[in-house]
Parts: structure tokens; C-alpha cells; sequence
């Protein structure tokens, strides 16, 4: 559960792309590029909760008794992947400015704030 997978280059930092599939039984092979799915997207830690949530079928008191974590804290990792989501989507149901009004308020950090302000921009 643990995915280290991110969706940046390790060497210059852009983007990465599906280049290609192949079947593991006959090889066959499709090329071209393709985005990401959007979940796969996500940062693994929003990743890993997606996962954590989905399979407690969406009960954040579930959700809080796997990870360890309070309600408060589950509902607050939520509102985060919900906005990432909503980010990577390309919503525009947030500005930037709502961005750094939830950097502010200490919601989000400065890495999450810099990484939903770049997609606000795309």
C-alpha cells in the first residue's frame, strides 16, 4: 500500500507519460503517449488514503481506526485529496487565491500549495 510511484522525472523535474502498454502474454504492444490516470497522479500518501477509504467503503470513522488517526485528522486528509482531485481535474471551482487562503489557515503546506497552484495554471 505503500506506492512510492510520483508522476515527476527523478532528473529534470517535468512531467512523466505512458509511453507505451504491453501485454505480458503476447507482447503486444501499444505506443503513443498517454496522460496519467488521475488517481495515479495523486501524491502517494493521497494515494495510499484513496485506497485506506475506498476499501473501508467511505466510513472516515473506519477510515481513522486503520490508520490511527482522529476523526478531525481523517476528515482534514479527505478535504486534501478532494482538492488535489479537483485540481488535477483541471476545476476551476478554486482559485489560486483560495489556495493561499488555505495556506494560510495552515490546511495545506507549502509544497501542496506550489504543486495546486502549477495545475491551476495548465
Amino acid at each position: 500500500m505503500h506506492s512510492r510511484f510520483n508522476e515527476q522525472c527523478p532528473s529534470c523535474g517535468e512531467r512523466l507519460v505512458i509511453r507505451n502498454l504491453t501485454c505480458s502474454v503476447c507482447s503486444l504492444k501499444v505506443d503513443g503517449e498517454m496522460p496519467l490516470p488521475t488517481l495515479a497522479r495523486l501524491r502517494p500518501e493521497h494515494r495510499e488514503f484513496t485506497e485506506v477509504f475506498m476499501v473501508c467503503g467511505g466510513s472516515l470513522k473506519d477510515v481513522g481506526r486503520v490508520l490511527g488517526i482522529s476523526y478531525p485528522t481523517v476528515r482534514s486528509r479527505l478535504d486534501q485529496v478532494i482538492a488535489a482531485l479537483k485540481a488535477l481535474r483541471g476545476s476551476t471551482d478554486e482559485s489560486g487565491l483560495a489556495v493561499l487562503e488555505r495556506l494560510e489557515r495552515g490546511e495545506i503546506s507549502a509544497k501542496d500549495a506550489a504543486m495546486e497552484l502549477r495545475l491551476l495554471k495548465r
